[in-house]
């Protein structure tokens, strides 16, 4: 998790802050991110402001998650390892028509899925992860329609006879999931969809090949750069998970 996404998911810190700002006092460097972030969103600023002793409730937990993502991201834009692709990402963005919003929003979610979307620790930050998640965006932000169907026919044609449904069924779970709204990363929420989606349709016993299909979808996807090795070598340890819990008695939650 980012150090700064972990600082301000205390309340009271990120209390602290906004009221020291609002006193006129000068912010240390690691507290302006979330400041000047606050101040983006008037309305979880004013949620944080108003929690000052009284219980806090979903709505402040809320807010302080979001505001301390956004923070988290106005600091990468001065971590020199990740502010390359950072730009890279938000240009490719910008071209295919995402509003600055939606580009942070998006950006903001890589950074919530990497501190909360794994079994890892909580007190490391995968640059690494982050890095590799941002350099998925270029070749995602230009998938069309078009490009998709033709995945689909690339991973039927590599199918043997016997598996070319399971195959087609298996991307289209998939991408359904993932890009139903438009192309986005492939997170562990939408692979537990596309799960609980082919479960439906296969019978138990030929839901291995719906896992092993989803497996195979997968790294046809890292070959194209649409998945970049770390996320799917994370996404292929989830898979794993999941279909042991399906073996147990049901998909893991």
């Amino acid at each position: 998790m980012h150090p700064i996404l972990a600082r301000y998911l205390n309340v009271d810190a990120a209390v602290e802050v906004l009221r020291r700002e609002e006193n006129g006092e000068v912010l240390r460097a690691e507290e302006r991110p979330f400041a000047a972030a606050a101040r983006a969103f008037p309305e979880h600023r004013a949620a944080l402001l108003g929690s000052r002793g009284r219980a806090q409730g979903t709505d402040t937990q809320q807010a302080a998650l979001v505001v301390a993502a956004h923070a988290a991201l106005r600091a990468l834009e001065e971590d020199a390892a990740l502010e390359g692709p950072l730009q890279a990402a938000r240009e490719a963005l910008h071209r295919e028509g995402a509003t600055p919003a939606q580009v942070d929003q998006l950006l903001a979610t890589l950074l919530l899925e990497e501190a909360f979307g794994y079994e890892d620790d909580p007190d490391h930050f995968d640059r690494e992860f982050v890095r590799s998640s941002l350099e998925e965006i270029p070749e995602l932000a230009g998938l069309t329609r078009a490009r998709v169907d033709e995945l689909v026919r690339e991973f039927g044609a590599r199918a043997e006879p016997s598996w070319a449904a399971a195959h087609e069924l298996a991307a289209r779970a998939l991408f359904d999931a993932a890009w139903e709204e438009g192309p986005q990363a492939i997170n562990p929420e939408h692979l537990t969809a596309a799960l609980e989606s082919l479960s439906a349709r296969f019978p138990a016993s030929e839901r291995g090949r719906a896992g092993e299909s989803l497996r195979r979808m997968l790294e046809l996807l890292r070959d194209h750069r649409l998945v970049s090795p770390e996320r799917a070598r994370r996404l292929l340890a989830v898979l794993d998970a999941r279909e042991a819990g399906e073996e147990h008695g049901g998909l893991k939650q």
